[in-house]
């Protein structure tokens, strides 16, 4: 099959260089396969670095830990201040640019002094559909996307992880915490907290794909796949969430009922919004 083909150019893509590689690794599908390939490659001189330490669920830094291991691969995590940085903070549209920026700095340094000079990124070729200002920043510290550049996209990847008989090729994507907060609206760590807080409550009540959107300090704004909005309906559960997102620190709690959405923040205006109380519901059109 052809994308079988594409993973055949992958390995020769990788291994056009000779001293290793060093890999941002996020843990998500699409660097779990790089891993993968870059291990084919090379055996033994690969590390996978994950960084963004402030951005990424808990839950998700311990699955990296585990994947990285289940390749037998050498595994660092480093701080990268995301939080100590004006740029990134202020949550401009270009933030993805300051996070990634300070991002591939560390992790050129890191391979700077083991001297290896092949860095590589997941960037799959649906990525480069989309407007990504982290990829300029990429650009800028040598970064080289082979899955991209073979053309291999988010379905195909998939498979490929399925036809290994490697774990989480149905993983859904995610993004970083920040991208739950609207632009322009300054990120800070009580922020990201309450996000992670809130998320991982309703993944372990059996919601696989979502965001926890927040529109000020104490207001959030659940998102789902459509499949799953008769779950949030159910008037016990209605009770168990806002009981909980309350306890984080939330006044307001709202579901999105046009489902969950790629773009990050498509419209501040909501045409149909279901308000998650104890004892009652609002639909506010």
């Amino acid at each position: 099959m052809y994308y079988k083909l594409k993973y055949k150019r992958l390995l020769k893509a990788i291994s056009s260089s000779n001293d290793g590689a060093v890999i941002a690794f996020s843990g998500g599908v699409d660097s779990f396969l790089l891993l993968k390939a870059t291990k084919d490659v090379f055996k033994e001189n690969v590390l996978a670095i994950t960084g963004c330490l402030s951005l990424i669920p808990s839950s998700n830094l311990k699955r990296a830990k585990e994947l990285t291991k289940l390749l037998k691969a050498e595994h660092l995590t480093i701080n990268t201040g995301e939080l100590k940085n004006e740029n990134f903070m202020v949550n401009s549209d270009k933030r993805c640019y300051f996070c990634k920026q300070n991002l591939y700095k560390k992790i050129k340094e890191v391979a700077d002094k083991k001297g290896v000079t092949c860095l590589l990124d997941g960037t799959n070729a649906d990525d480069e559909a989309e407007s990504r200002p982290g990829m300029t920043a990429a650009k800028e510290f040598g970064i080289k996307s082979p899955l991209a550049e073979v053309g291999l996209k988010k379905k195909e990847i998939r498979r490929l992880l399925k036809d290994f008989n490697l774990p989480d090729w149905d993983k859904p994507s995610e993004t970083c915490l920040a991208t739950r907060i609207p632009c322009g609206e300054r990120i800070t760590s009580n922020k990201l907290r309450k996000i992670e807080a809130a998320e991982e409550f309703l993944k372990k009540a059996g919601v696989k794909n979502l965001r926890v959107r927040l529109h000020n300090e104490h207001t959030a704004r659940i998102e789902a796949e459509e499949k799953d909005v008769p779950f949030f309906l159910q008037t016990e559960m209605r009770s168990l969430i806002w009981n909980k997102f309350h306890h984080i620190g939330f006044d307001y709690v709202f579901l999105n009922l046009r489902g969950y959405k790629t773009a990050v923040f498509p419209t501040m205006e909501l045409r149909r919004e279901m308000r998650l109380t104890a004892g009652k519901s609002e639909i506010n059109q």
